[in-house]
């Protein structure tokens, strides 16, 4: 393979597995993420046919982390403080 710019190298391609190692999610979320079209991806047909392997461009992957954290730290938190104490007053009377 060519040191062209843009070129696959060893290892630019990752398993699903190889990808949940990097990420803090599970399986079904990095799937969900593939279906959505969220996270790109390539998928390779086995020779009996079938869906195929899920591969995943590591830029891709970094990319998409890169942009997730973006949108988590602008994102606002909202917290119900009364609907959480009336919570936490109604468990301390049941117990």
């Amino acid at each position: 393979m060519s040191d062209a710019a843009g070129a696959l190298r060893e290892g630019d391609l990752l398993t699903v597995p190889q990808a949940l190692r990097l990420l803090p999610i599970g399986r079904s979320t990095l799937h969900a993420l593939v279906e959505s079209g969220q996270l790109p991806h390539y998928r390779v047909s086995a020779a009996g046919g079938g869906r195929g392997r899920i591969l995943i461009d590591r830029r891709d992957l970094e990319a998409f982390v890169a942009k997730s954290r973006q949108a988590a730290t602008r994102a606002p938190v909202r917290v119900d403080v009364d609907g959480v104490l009336a919570r936490v007053r109604r468990r301390g009377r049941a117990t």
